[in-house]
């Protein structure tokens, strides 16, 4: 009997500090999502502009609001490249309003991985410009970021503030929440009203 109430009470001991381990994950990550919010972005002026594996010198780094997609160079390039066909309904929302507002894909890639991402999308679906930060230096010059690759998307304003954070490629309530946070961007002049 005393054995089987020491197992419960360890049993017990373990579930508290689980539980207790979860909860203080969630206080950081909120945390950190707090501080992220409304910094400030620095958009390097060295992103090499790629369309379908290829430089393209003739496009310019967009100004104004904009979404950033960013990937580094930890994870499955493959994979997150293949999944690129699943942002161009995001690309398409955005395409009324391509002077105003504008979605950036960011790549930041290592040396040794920079030719195989340039095939994998050459090879791929997607038609739209990505950006390719060959330095790491988008990471470097915004530390701010979070490092968990579920803020890596977020909306600036067009002072470069971050206005919201949150992958909604999967998500349709943060997607509506995006494009109602995008419409009030726009109508207010690229700022959110105070």
């Amino acid at each position: 009997m005393k054995y089987l109430k020491i197992i419960n009470i360890f049993l017990l001991s373990v579930c508290a500090l689980f539980l207790f381990s979860c909860s203080n994950k969630k206080d950081s990550t909120r945390k950190a999502v707090e501080n992220f919010l409304s910094t400030e972005i620095i958009i390097n002026d060295n992103l090499i502009p790629i369309v379908h594996g290829e430089v393209n010198n003739t496009i310019n780094i967009p100004e104004g609001i904009r979404m950033i997609i960013y990937y580094d160079s930890i994870g499955c390039r493959q994979c997150r490249v293949s999944h690129l066909t699943d942002i161009n309904s995001i690309f398409e929302y955005f395409a009324d309003s391509f002077k105003i507002a504008y979605p950036m894909i960011i790549f930041s890639p290592s040396e040794t991985e920079k030719s195989e991402l340039l095939q994998n999308l050459k090879d791929s679906e997607f038609y739209y410009p990505t950006w390719l930060d060959e330095n790491n230096s988008f990471m470097k010059r915004n530390p701010q970021i979070p490092t968990e690759d579920g803020f890596h998307t977020f909306l600036l304003d067009k002072k470069n503030k971050v206005v919201l954070t949150g992958s909604p490629v999967y998500n349709l309530k943060l997607w509506d929440l995006y494009k109602k946070t995008i419409n009030e961007l726009i109508t207010n002049g690229g700022e959110l009203e105070k």
